[in-house]
Parts: C-alpha cells; structure tokens; sequence
C-alpha cells in the first residue's frame, strides 16, 4: 500500500516536472520567434539608404538581445553578416554580403526547426535550403524586381 503511495506521489512530481519544462520550452520557442520574425523584418534596411539608419540601429539592437536565448552559430552568422556590412564597399562586394545575410537567415529557420520538434528535426525536417535560396528583393513601381 506505501508503495503505490509512493509511486503516485513519484509519477505527480514527474508529472508536474515534464510539464514545467515543457512550459520553459515553449516560452523559448516563442521568444526566438518574435526575436527571429524582427530580424528577418528589420535586415532589409540595413545598408540601402541613409534613411534607414533607425530601422538599422534598431536591427543591432534586435540582434544584441539575440545573445539571450540564441545558440552560438545564430550569433556568429549574425556576426560575419553585420562586419560585411561594416567594411568598405571596395573591400567587400554585394554578392559577399547577401551570401552571408543568407546564410544568416538559414542559421534563424534551422534553429527554430530544431526547436519546435528536435526529434522530428533528426529524422526528416532538416533543411536543404541554401545561403542563396534567400531571396531579399526590393519591388519597384515599374514592376522590376531589384535583388
């Protein structure tokens, strides 16, 4: 009879830890959500005109609060993007700098991949996607697209 007490109490507590944990990991995942969607947001106005300058500061201020729940390889990507955006147009060409705001991205979408179901990640959902399957393109009112 105390054993099946003491099972009971055991499989509450086990219970109501699985249960706090799941908690804390939907409260991260719901976090580098909103952190990741205003990256994904702001990185368009980085480098294009003056103008941007806020919506700039603010995507480096976006990416700081990064370091709070991100992994290491989300805050190195980001890292490598914003010094290619730091150094001079001669030294580093627009090809260099959309391969590593891609390749940035694709840090973002396999991070939350991993997050919202790891072990369906392991077996099936990685991505094939690559640096350059990230389009960011800027519509035009003659209808041109500007990549």
């Amino acid at each position: 009879m105390e054993i099946v007490w003491l099972f009971s109490v055991l499989g509450g507590i086990l219970s109501w830890l699985y249960n706090e944990i799941q908690k804390r990991r939907i409260k991260l995942l719901t976090e580098k959500e909103k952190r990741y969607e205003n990256l994904i947001r702001l990185i368009r106005s980085l480098g294009e005109t003056d103008d941007n300058i806020v919506k700039g500061n603010e995507f480096i201020v976006e990416f700081q609060l990064c370091w709070m729940y991100c992994p290491d390889n989300i805050i190195t990507s980001g890292n490598q993007f914003l010094d290619s955006m730091n150094r001079e147009k001669v030294e580093m060409d627009q090809n260099n700098i959309n391969k590593l705001k891609g390749e940035f991205i694709l840090e973002l979408r396999k991070d939350l991949m991993k997050m919202s179901n790891p072990i369906l990640y392991l077996t099936r959902c990685r991505t094939k996607l690559k640096y350059d399957d990230f389009r960011d393109v800027i519509f035009r009112p003659e209808g041109a697209l500007k990549r």
